[in-house]
């Protein structure tokens, strides 16, 4: 249940993320720069266009941007109600479950979708846990290659 969950989270955050921080990345550079990289990747038309619409901010309208705010808020008050009894998503113990779900819970602010503590805490208590345990601390020191 909480892998496919975290799949159609997935699916709302992703164009948000095009909208808020890939395409104003990308915008920092030329227009022509940034589709001559993504020829110089690939001949695929539809990723191509996909390049072009985030570079020239087509990817969601703002009505869109906005209803997939909300349902990631949606999501967010729903593991709120999954820990109402329990630390963990699973009953009492950490599993495959928070595993899958929290990195992408972590990564909502990088979006714009703030964690409330007020409405949230404990979604924000859940994340302090899974902060804590000694592989998350591990995983994070790793430096990219």
């Amino acid at each position: 249940m909480w892998q496919a969950f975290e799949l159609a989270m997935a699916k709302e955050f992703r164009p948000l993320m095009y909208l808020r921080v890939i395409g104003p990345y990308d915008r920092l550079r030329p227009r022509e720069a940034v589709l001559a990289d993504a020829r110089r990747s690939t001949d695929d038309p539809a990723h191509l266009e996909w390049v072009r619409r985030v570079y020239d901010d087509e990817v969601v309208s703002a009505t869109e941007a906005q209803h997939l705010e909300s349902l990631l808020v949606q999501r967010l008050d729903r593991l709120e109600a999954a820990l109402l009894r329990h630390d963990w998503l699973v009953g009492s113990q950490y599993s495959i479950a928070d595993l899958s779900v929290a990195p992408r819970v972590r990564m909502y602010p990088l979006v714009q979708v703030p964690l409330a503590p007020g409405r949230h805490r404990r979604v924000c208590d859940w994340l302090g846990r899974l902060a804590a345990r000694p592989s998350f601390a591990r995983s994070e020191a790793v430096q990219p290659g």
